[in-house]
């Protein structure tokens, strides 16, 4: 694995050589030496990488709007108002330490969603494509269920796939674990900005603010998610004569959230799981999905394809290879390949810490 991991942050950047600075001379050194005999290259495209970026500064700048908002009313919004509105962002860019991998996941993920998802063109004009294109009947569903559920996801999409700087904000529609990772890393920075100021005492600004994130989290809904609500539609659908045209429409038209979750309804697993797999796992083990899922050769490489805007080790050559030895893979060979992608995701988590390869 590149020594980088696709970071977000350069590796010569002088904020991230001062923290790692901080932790030792060996692991400085290590990222020194990345940068003149590299190990490999990232798994991501440029724009991946950039648009998990501004990903993550869309709900940094959220979170803290909110913060901001809850604490308005309190003998902190004087010492708020100090800080310049954006100074979370600036400041975890200063400190790359504060972002964990699990969060620094989700946000590929949401990224790679966002990109694939105005390649598609879906929300060029309307966050629902014109009659008889994409799955824009699910939204007119006699399931009103269904409905619902269908035109809340394209609205969810259509915030993914806007285009914006790093200034504007962006729901923060995460998982609750990574949610709270956000929040408390946004708490941590207000903190510590605010005492920066000596507008107030610090332990009164450390229990008013804590007070506030811990309302804030306890306040998000996860199932009101797009991953949540992209599961719920495939539930709903489950065993209806439609359900495996679904499933290729959604591929087809690049709609990732009901790709991942029609296909983990198939392969039993979450849809959590399928996206990440898109994003992060090895592409073999993406064929090896396609395979489980009953698809072709050609189903292979049009799924391979669809998400090469993102994955930089998805060159022709590989998908070439890939969809030629297709057609030898038994059913066997294809559970096995996608057995880590099953189970909960904390026992998923776990796995991976004692065999690596198994989430590679």
């Amino acid at each position: 694995m590149p020594l980088d991991h696709g970071a977000t942050f350069p590796v010569g950047s002088r904020p991230l050589m001062a923290t790692i600075g901080s932790v030792g001379g060996p692991i400085l050194h290590m990222l020194d030496l990345a940068q003149f005999l590299p190990v490999g290259g990232s798994l991501w495209t440029d724009a991946l990488i950039s648009e998990t970026r501004r990903h993550l500064a869309g709900c940094v700048n959220a979170v803290e709007a909110e913060l901001r908002d809850v604490l308005s009313g309190t003998a902190l919004a004087s010492a708020f108002s100090a800080i310049r509105e954006g100074s979370a962002w600036v400041g975890l860019q200063a400190n790359p330490q504060l972002i964990g991998a699990d969060l620094i996941a989700q946000m590929r993920i949401r990224a790679a969603i966002g990109l694939l998802t105005r390649q598609a063109g879906l929300g060029a004009d309307n966050p629902v494509a014109r009659d008889g294109e994409d799955i824009s009947w699910l939204h007119y569903d006699a399931d009103p269920d269904v409905a619902a559920q269908a035109s809340a996801l394209s609205l969810a999409e259509l915030r993914w796939a806007t285009v914006q700087g790093e200034h504007a904000a962006m729901a923060a529609d995460l998982p609750a674990e990574q949610f709270a990772d956000i929040v408390w890393t946004v708490t941590a920075l207000s903190v510590a900005g605010i005492g920066r100021t000596g507008l107030a005492d610090p332990l009164s600004v450390q229990t008013l603010i804590a007070t506030a994130a811990a309302n804030i989290i306890a306040a998000h809904d996860e199932g009101e998610t797009p991953v949540a609500r992209a599961s719920r539609i495939a539930r709903l659908l489950r065993g209806r004569p439609d359900e495996g045209e679904l499933l290729g429409q959604a591929l087809a038209h690049r709609r990732m959230l009901l790709f991942a979750a029609f296909a983990g309804e198939r392969a039993g697993m979450p849809a959590h799981a399928v996206l990440d797999a898109l994003v992060h796992a090895p592409a073999q083990r993406i064929a090896a999905l396609c395979h489980v899922l009953g698809g072709s050769a050609s189903d292979c490489r049009h799924l391979l394809l669809q998400i090469q805007p993102v994955r930089r080790d998805l060159d022709d050559s590989a998908i070439v290879a890939l969809t030629a030895a297709f057609d030898g893979w038994t059913d066997a060979d294809g559970q096995v390949a996608i057995a880590s992608m099953r189970g909960p995701a904390e026992l998923r988590a776990k796995l991976a810490l004692i065999d690596p390869a198994s989430s590679a």
